[in-house]
């Protein structure tokens, strides 16, 4: 089911509380709205008060359909923040908020940045599992009208910043230990973490101790 929300002159939603989407922000079929769905992370339109008024594709896939981050509004409730619901007042009333680089980032361009971009760590609770995330957030400015909006891409970086992080390693089999405790090869931890396929060959040092009598190719 299609939900409708009108701004009022006072640009909010009927109930007097949160910003609502205006059906001419990113009208679909457009080409800015073909551009955001072209990028492959989540890209979010917010304004002053950290409401998502538009969710690119990909973010609609992670995170559910357009109609229920329209409803849901806030971003700490759009991205499953498990903050979001600390306080009565919830997602911009908490201890943490005020670190939060989505809220800060888009605060940042709307008052007059032209780029800010942070690596901010979030927990979040998605399909019941809470999960920690990384994400390289780039905010810009983003106008539309005579309105000041702040256009934000989340690129969630986790596997590379966890790689960056001290990782233990067997001081004889070269084994590395994973987060589940389980001890697998080198080649095992970083294809499925970067993308990586290995092809395997011998260095000079080792042909020489394992296999003295083959001759190396010219």
């Amino acid at each position: 089911m299609k939900i409708l929300m009108n701004i009022d002159s006072s640009g909010t939603s009927g109930a007097g509380q949160t910003p609502a989407v205006g059906s001419d922000l990113l009208p679909a079929g457009t080409f800015p709205r073909h551009l955001i769905d072209a990028i492959p992370s989540m890209v979010f339109v917010l304004d002053e008060g950290a409401h998502i008024l538009e969710a690119n594709r990909a973010a609609v896939e992670l995170l559910g359909d357009r109609d229920s981050l329209v409803l849901r509004r806030l971003c700490g409730e759009v991205l499953f923040c498990v903050h979001a619901h600390e306080t009565h007042e919830g997602c911009g009333t908490t201890t943490t908020c005020a670190t939060c680089q989505v809220r800060q980032g888009a605060a940042a361009v709307i008052a007059g940045e032209t780029l800010h971009r942070k690596l901010h760590r979030m927990r979040l609770a998605i399909a019941g599992h809470e999960r920690d995330f990384a994400f390289l957030v780039t905010a810009s400015p983003f106008d539309h009208g005579d309105r000041r909006l702040a256009m934000l891409v989340l690129e969630d970086v986790t596997e590379l910043t966890a790689l960056r992080e001290i990782v233990p390693i067997c001081a004889h089999c070269k084994k590395v230990r994973n987060d589940q405790k389980y001890w697998e090869s080198v080649e095992a931890y970083l294809a499925p973490r970067l993308g990586l396929v290995f092809s395997h060959s011998v260095c000079p040092d080792c042909m020489a101790t394992y296999y003295p009598d083959v001759r190396e190719q010219p």
